[in-house]
């Protein structure tokens, strides 16, 4: 999800570098967007990459319009601090090999909490 570079700040691109669940929030046509938790990684140059199933929801319904939106928030016990990046989203077929495998890198443990 591309993102303008000039709006994020150095500190928001070092928060959102961490790892961190994010709620992403597709346009859905009448259907009002559903918020759903996503993994995801910042790049050096702003983008926003996330991976999923090529055929969930919420690419179908990027594929008809890729207006898109992410929320990320602090874990509780820490001070507030959220970022919410608005734009729109390109779907790669094969984008996020390296965000995958780190993520199955991830003790089993930490990967089973984050799909709670």
């Amino acid at each position: 999800m591309g993102t303008a570079t000039d709006l994020l700040t150095a500190e928001d691109l070092e928060f959102l570098r961490r790892p961190l669940h994010g709620f992403l929030s597709v346009a859905g046509g009448a259907e009002p967007p559903q918020p759903r938790p996503v993994w995801f990684e910042a790049t050096d140059e702003g983008t926003l990459q996330l991976f999923t199933e090529p055929d969930a929801l919420k690419v179908r319904r990027l594929r008809r319009d890729p207006r898109a939106s992410i929320v990320v928030a602090a874990p509780v016990g820490e001070r507030e601090r959220w970022v919410s990046v608005v734009g729109r989203a390109t779907l790669e077929a094969d984008g996020a090999r390296e965000l995958a495998a780190r993520y199955l890198s991830y003790p089993r443990v930490l990967r089973r909490s984050r799909r709670r």
